[in-house]
């Protein structure tokens, strides 16, 4: 059908402006006609163009191609490039804890946490379950000694 699509084409001379032997014709039709229908090339894409305007569509508007993600240049479709990106490891985040205002990766927002100054802690000590920001633990300990002593003797 799209063989005889292309003659008729050839034919009326309304569309391809091709001239050559029969013998040709075939590599023409194959190759270079740029009203050959040809398969969109994109993974996943069965629509047919015509091979004129299959290089804008697979490359513009196709919902299979190919795009970059913006942080990790990880190859997407462009259907799946925002559920990627909303779960990219290397996508930037705000620490989410209140007064700090890093911005790290979401790979390395678990490590950053580990470490982070206002992250609210547990104090360390047997018995003592007083919850206090990072950057102040040192100061719970050294005012609780008496009573982290007691706890560790068991009183």
């Amino acid at each position: 059908e799209a063989l005889a699509a292309c003659l008729q084409d050839h034919l009326d001379a309304a569309f391809c402006t091709w001239t050559g032997t029969v013998g040709d014709l075939g590599e023409h039709l194959e190759r270079v006609c740029p009203w050959q229908p040809v398969v969109c090339g994109n993974a996943g894409c069965a629509q047919t163009w015509a091979r004129r305007k299959m290089v804008t569509h697979s490359r513009d508007t196709c919902e299979f191609r190919r795009v970059p993600c913006k942080f990790c240049a990880t190859s997407c479709s462009i259907g799946g490039l925002s559920a990627h990106e909303g779960a990219c490891p290397q996508a930037t985040t705000s620490c989410p804890n209140d007064g700090c205002q890093k911005t790290v990766t979401r790979a390395a927002l678990v490590a950053h946490r580990a470490e982070c100054l206002k992250e609210m802690v547990v104090c360390p000590c047997p018995g003592c379950s007083e919850s206090t920001l990072r950057e102040g633990l040192d100061e719970h300990l050294a005012a609780a000694v008496g009573k982290h002593l007691l706890g560790a003797l068991g009183r």
